[in-house]
Order: C-alpha cells, then sequence, then structure tokens
C-alpha cells in the first residue's frame, strides 16, 4: 500500500508517516502511535508476549525443574558424598518437578 493512504488517514505528510515506520523498524514507536496507524490502515493492533520455550506449559515445566534442582541440591550433594547414585536424585528431581509444574504457585518463579 503506498505511504500517502495510510499517512492522508492520519493526517501526517507522506516524509511523516515514512518517519513513523522507521521508528517502527527501529523498536522506538509507541503502542498508542501504533494502534493509530494499524486503524487507518483498517487493521486491528494485536500486542502478544509468546514463551520462547514454545508454550506457557513448557515455561512453568522449565522452571518447576530448575526450583526442584535448586531444592535437591544439598540432598544431591551429601548422597555424591556418601557415594551414592545420582540416579536417584534425578528421579526424585523429576518427580518434585512434575508436582510443582502440576499446582503451580507464584513461589516457583522466586529464586
Amino acid at each position: 500500500m503506498p505511504a500517502r493512504y495510510p499517512a492522508r488517514k492520519l493526517r501526517f505528510t507522506t516524509q511523516a508517516f515514512e518517519s513513523l515506520e522507521k521508528s517502527e523498524a527501529a523498536e522506538a514507536i509507541t503502542l498508542k502511535t501504533l494502534r493509530k496507524a494499524a486503524n487507518a490502515i483498517d487493521c486491528e493492533l494485536v500486542y502478544a508476549l509468546v514463551p520462547k520455550s514454545g508454550s506457557l506449559d513448557a515455561m512453568i515445566k522449565q522452571q518447576a525443574k530448575k526450583r526442584a534442582r535448586k531444592t535437591m541440591a544439598p540432598v544431591a550433594h551429601t548422597m555424591l558424598l556418601e557415594s551414592q547414585g545420582t540416579h536417584t536424585s534425578e528421579n526424585r528431581i523429576n518427580e518434585i518437578a512434575e508436582q510443582l509444574a502440576d499446582s503451580p504457585k507464584p513461589s516457583l518463579w522466586q529464586d
């Protein structure tokens, strides 16, 4: 779509609209301005945060595993000193992580 079309709807000059496009590309545009621009071209602005891990469920499981490892670290160290296998502690970490993920609480995110 030519820049003059949305520029006219926004009551901008073509140069001002092109400047707006550049600020969007540079990640320096505000949501308010972006919403106005979207309305000018008959679009809806959709703003979303998407977990890098792919889903909220995966994010929770990852955090639960991290928390379980932190909880089990002293026990795993003691077992290592007593020459006991780490297989048992890894199983226990997985059990704790599963419990934490099944009913996540705000404390799951504390470090």
